[in-house]
């Protein structure tokens, strides 16, 4: 991952390390995802899911969201830092756009986890690899670097050498019936 993120050694800063620390956590909600799967349904999971974001999302708005502590240069800071919302009533649009869309994306994703083994779910997840780098190409103009290149085939590699193991390792990638 940080590979990908085009690292600097020479300016080393510790906000360099907060998408690794987003891939984490997000990595460790699949997980919880996965062993609270047999428990819960998928809409329940998507439901708590939304809720502890939504609670998470608005302690931060009110406490950073005004953009009062945007004093950094680091890009992440300022982007983490900035003012929120500059428009509300245009982006309202565009917030329930991608609330419905990543609804119906996670329960998709709630689902596959449900019936299929990690190392089989999560090769499908890194095409957001290619999506976000599309985006940015077309959107803001930005070409990867070769280090971002090399960061993402690493990333891809990695989850196609853990799903050709588990197979050759005969464990289960699948549950035999949905667990629902």
């Amino acid at each position: 991952m940080y590979i990908t993120l085009n690292p600097d050694f020479n300016d080393f800063n510790y906000l360099s390390l907060l998408p690794i620390m987003c891939a984490f956590c997000y990595s460790l909600s699949m997980i919880i995802i996965k062993k609270t799967s047999d428990k819960d349904n998928v809409y329940t999971q998507t439901f708590a899911f939304y809720i502890g974001a939504i609670i998470i999302s608005s302690m931060f708005y009110f406490i950073i969201g005004d953009g009062q502590y945007n004093t950094s240069n680091h890009p992440a800071s300022q982007f983490i830092f900035r003012e929120w919302f500059v428009d509300l009533e245009a982006s309202i649009l565009f917030m329930i756009a991608t609330g419905i869309t990543a609804t119906l994306a996670f329960l998709l994703l709630f689902s596959a986890y449900s019936i299929a083994s990690p190392a089989v779910v999560s090769p499908f997840e890194y095409s957001i690899l290619l999506w976000s780098s599309l985006i940015g190409w077309l959107y803001f103009k930005e070409i990867p670097s070769l280090t971002t290149v090399i960061g993402i085939l690493i990333i891809v590699s990695s989850g196609i050498y853990i799903f050709m193991r588990e197979k050759i390792q005969d464990q289960s990638i699948a549950t035999e019936k949905p667990l629902r």
